[in-house]
């Protein structure tokens, strides 16, 4: 369901039926070019309303402090994220995985937050908050925020950066930063739930191009970002 209506936002039209036949990914792309089937956007919202039978969305926003017309989209959380989020509440630092980057150039501060904040304008992952609901049925899910207020820090050294807030209903994503002889130093924080092997380095590969295309001084080629 999730993945349905994510898809139908870009566009592409692949029903959760069609994902259960095709089975295999190289299967649904197949489905996506050979199908002429149409999902509407009626047949999303009524398998994303059957999914949250039972909870009152809006006010259960509104208990995060969440407008509902501040966000893009509300849905169940998968079965991976429920795991990762019900080992959250026993051992929060464990769920947050520390990733090091090293750029392979100077730039000053204004260029990497004007390029964090269009990255996470791009990208959902970053904009993506869970709320504990209470329901045994459907203990979390997921809302996007349409916008979000989250720059990097910067520090003398990485060893000195403070650990994320840990609530739900807040967005569980930090940039940690630091200028070093080498280049400029990354660490970024972000919860278990929210990344995957294959996201994740498209999402830091898109930052060091946004940096370079933010940079304000001649360029001399592209800030590569290599994963420490």
């Amino acid at each position: 369901i999730k993945v349905s209506a994510l898809l139908k936002k870009q566009s592409v039209k692949l029903s959760v039926s069609d994902m259960l036949k095709a089975g295999t990914i190289e299967k649904m792309a197949l489905a996506v070019n050979q199908s002429e089937a149409n999902i509407t956007q009626s047949e999303v919202d009524n398998a994303l309303e059957e999914s949250l039978k039972g909870i009152e969305v809006k006010a259960l926003l509104q208990s995060y402090g969440i407008d509902q017309q501040d966000t893009e989209i509300t849905m169940p959380v998968t079965a991976g994220q429920t795991y990762f989020l019900a080992m959250h509440s026993l051992n929060p630092e464990v769920f947050y995985p520390k990733f090091y980057y090293l750029a392979s150039a100077q730039f000053n501060p204004l260029v990497l937050n004007c390029a964090w904040s269009r990255l996470i304008d791009e990208t959902r992952m970053l904009r993506t908050a869970f709320l504990a609901t209470g329901n045994s049925q459907v203990p979390y899910i997921q809302t996007v925020l349409k916008s979000v207020r989250n720059p990097p820090t910067w520090h003398d050294d990485l060893h000195h950066a403070v650990s994320i807030r840990h609530d739900f209903g807040s967005v569980l994503v930090a940039l940690h930063v630091c200028q070093t002889s080498r280049g400029v130093a990354f660490m970024l924080h972000l919860h278990h739930a929210l990344y995957d092997a294959v996201g994740l380095p498209l999402m830091m590969d898109r930052l060091a191009q946004l940096c370079s295309e933010f940079k304000s001084e001649p360029r001399h080629g592209s800030h590569n970002l290599s994963h420490l």
